[in-house]
Parts: structure tokens; C-alpha cells; sequence
């Protein structure tokens, strides 16, 4: 497959290098490791997001489903408490008006 002269070839060693070669080697090596570091902590949370596990605040993956949960039945009450209490209010506005002319609420409120 490879003779000797090809294998040579294909593996260079450092000492080919003059220093001035290894003086630019070394910063862009040194850039290297961290964006390899970021871009791998970031495919692993990205991961995490597609597979279903989302991430909570402290970037673990426990799941969060029953928070929502909980949130979406707190919604659904509150906004059953809002419909209740406008039915309310516009009851007791039509009890005022049926039971009441302004003259009487004019001269009660006096």
C-alpha cells in the first residue's frame, strides 16, 4: 500500500519545522483548545434540547415537564378566577341598575 518513502512523507515530524514556524503554531493552538472546548459543551446542550431533556438553570438535565405543568394549571385557575369575578361584577352592575334609579343612588350617596 505505502512504500517507505510515502510513509516519510505522511508523517512529519516537529523537528521539520523551522522555530519561527512553531512561534506561530503555538498562540493558534492555544486559540484552538477553547473554541474546541465551547463548541462541544454547546453540541452537548443542544443535544440535550432535541432529545427532550431540557436544561434548568444550573445546566443539568433534569426534566422540567412537571414545572409546566404545574405553571399551565396555574394559568388555566387564574384565568378561571377572572371569568368568575367578571360574571360577578357584572351581575351586582345589573342588580344596581334594575334595583335603583340614579336619583335614589344620588341622594343615598349624599
Amino acid at each position: 500500500m505505502f512504500d517507505g518513502n510515502e510513509l516519510k512523507a505522511l508523517t512529519m515530524p516537529l523537528a521539520v519545522f523551522d522555530p519561527s514556524m512553531l512561534g506561530v503554531l503555538i498562540p493558534i493552538i492555544a486559540l484552538i483548545i477553547p473554541i474546541v472546548a465551547i463548541l462541544t459543551k454547546h453540541q452537548m446542550n443542544m443535544a440535550q434540547i432535541i432529545h427532550g431533556r431540557p436544561l434548568n438553570e444550573d445546566n443539568h438535565g433534569i426534566p422540567m415537564l412537571n414545572d409546566q405543568s404545574q405553571l399551565k394549571d396555574e394559568v388555566r385557575q387564574l384565568t378561571e378566577l377572572m371569568h368568575q369575578q367578571a360574571i360577578t361584577l357584572d351581575n351586582l352592575r345589573d342588580e344596581i341598575k334594575a334595583t335603583h334609579t340614579i336619583q335614589e343612588r344620588i341622594s343615598q350617596n349624599s
